[in-house]
């Protein structure tokens, strides 16, 4: 567990979550996204989500990010082996990828708090994925993102931008040691 200036948080692999009292929260607050200012489909996401968790051993899978204080999911982010095809495209652009970070999202509205994004917590949830991927052997990973807000923490963490596009978004890539 740790702790930054506003929230005792953690972060726990989905299914953990969806065995708890955090399914209902996360199923709602997922559902809860608007199409327009998240871009997003809700329950295209939520379907994502748990596809992409299937049958997913470390470091692959879904991480929630949870307010141990108030039991309540803040957001989610992912670490994959493909993300809606990115890593073939990748692969045919000469860049070969190990995983990509995918479906990263702090909810805009959450109960209980009137305030959610803007504390720094897609930071923090960005480095622990970080932290995790180093720790179970590194290699090269990628990202994508039209989010500027997100490009800024991710080049903060060590992602570069490629002169490349998939799905309108702008794709990161880093190496990192094995």
């Amino acid at each position: 567990m740790e702790s930054n200036s506003v929230f005792t948080t953690l972060v726990m692999p989905l299914f953990n979550a969806l065995g708890s009292p955090y399914s209902r929260q996360l199923e709602s607050l997922v559902c809860s996204l608007d199409p327009q200012l998240d871009n997003e489909d809700p329950q295209s996401f939520l379907d994502w989500l748990l596809q992409q968790n299937e049958g997913n051993n470390l470091p692959f899978g879904t991480r929630c990010l949870v307010d141990t204080g108030l039991g309540q999911v803040l957001g989610v982010g992912s670490l994959v082996p493909d993300d809606r095809g990115a890593a073939v495209f990748l692969q045919a652009h000469g860049i070969k990828v190990d995983g990509l970070i995918g479906g990263i999202q702090i909810f805009r509205k959450v109960p209980g708090l009137s305030q959610v994004r803007g504390l720094g917590l897609g930071t923090w949830l960005c480095n622990h994925l970080d932290r995790e991927i180093t720790a179970a052997g590194g290699g090269r990973w990628a990202l994508m993102t039209d989010n500027p807000v997100a490009a800024r923490i991710y080049l903060g963490i060590g992602y570069c931008s490629v002169d490349l596009e998939y799905g309108g978004e702008r794709v990161f890539v880093k190496k990192y040691p094995r």
